[in-house]
């Protein structure tokens, strides 16, 4: 479908010899984890002749394609969304901040395996594991400023200042 132009006004699809593929019907989908989709089906009139025709049908018949429209959207916003200044920033950032909470967890922490089954286990354990990587950072700021409580503040402000780290106004679980 890369190939192939989409005109929204007509309702049509034009493949790259100029044949229309025309809108047939739209069918209901379920996938097998119980999503219902819509998908529209568009056919060519007439493939018979075409020179390109073994490289773009290999059915007997006219090409027949079947397009979720919804879906389309739902990947051109996030195509666009990717390809933002803001989303590009946050992509370089990446490597160095999350991935660097993971890998320490795993290999410091030695966090293999979760040993709590379900998917609120499975929370409540990287929770718990979160929870300990926070603490030993904060530790380790302490000590890089101080106990007193005014070094504590400035422990806690130089955590929040972390674009990662913020969930609307509040620390969050790195």
């Amino acid at each position: 479908m890369q190939n192939l132009f989409y005109n929204p006004k007509g309702n049509y699809y034009v493949c790259p010899m100029g044949q229309y593929l025309f809108f047939i019907r739209e069918e209901k989908r379920k996938s097998d984890a119980g999503y219902i989709s819509q998908v529209s089906i568009y056919r060519a009139a007439k493939c018979l002749g075409c020179p390109v025709r073994g490289l773009c049908n290999k059915a007997m018949g006219n090409r027949q394609i079947e397009v979720n429209h919804t879906l389309n959207r739902y990947k051109e916003k996030i195509r666009y969304m990717l390809n933002s200044e803001e989303w590009i920033f946050h992509r370089k950032k990446r490597p160095v901040e999350p991935e660097a909470v993971f890998a320490d967890i795993k290999e410091a922490g030695k966090f293999r395996r979760f040993r709590l089954r379900g998917i609120n286990g499975v929370g409540i354990e990287f929770g718990l594991k979160a929870i300990a990587h926070n603490i030993k950072k904060i530790a380790a700021c302490r000590g890089k400023y101080g106990f007193g409580w005014d070094n504590l503040q400035k422990v806690i402000s130089n955590y929040a200042k972390n674009p990662f780290l913020k969930h609307e106004g509040s620390l969050r679980v790195a």
